[in-house]
């Protein structure tokens, strides 16, 4: 349900499209100056340099544990997000505005799955901690490069709770 306890209307449902989009295009950027910041060339593709960047801010370290168990949650939801930004974009096939016995949704379809409905408050959920990712690629990616381990800590302690504000 809106904020206000007004029913969700066609036109604010319809804009969750939009939203979705700008979003992904934030994180693909902060992806992209994160792996450039990190010495390396950006790949074609948010997949790709999703992975690519995972890849160079892990570590088999055991005093990183902490540190790559919070990159590992970020990749996995912004995987999930991503799969759901792709059915949206290249297979959206409702939208509904709130009525009285249903709450507004978005109808999509990807690959062989069937057909997902994608609610208002699951996405907007979403886009609350999709709107931190920028953030946090920084906070991993500057505790990736930090050798010392209190200045570690205190970069990832505020993300500990991620994708639930801490």
């Amino acid at each position: 349900m809106a904020d206000s306890e007004r029913p969700v209307t066609y036109e604010q449902i319809r804009g969750t499209i939009g939203s979705m989009v700008w979003l992904w295009a934030e994180i693909e950027r902060a992806l992209k100056r994160a792996i450039v910041s990190l010495g390396h060339e950006p790949r074609h593709g948010i997949s790709r340099n999703l992975r690519l960047w995972s890849g160079l801010v892990g570590s088999d370290a055991p005093e990183r544990a902490s540190q790559v168990a919070l990159r590992d949650r970020v990749v996995w939801h912004l995987a999930e997000s991503l799969r759901l930004r792709n059915a949206l974009c290249h297979g959206i096939s409702g939208i509904s505005a709130q009525r009285q016995d249903a709450p507004a949704f978005l109808t999509v379809q990807s690959d062989d799955r069937p057909p997902e409905r994608l609610e208002w408050d699951r996405l907007q959920a979403m886009f609350a901690w999709m709107s931190r990712c920028d953030e946090i690629i920084v906070s991993l990616t500057e505790a990736a490069r930090e050798a010392d381990p209190a200045r570690r800590a205190q970069l990832l302690a505020v993300w500990t709770g991620f994708p639930h504000r801490s």
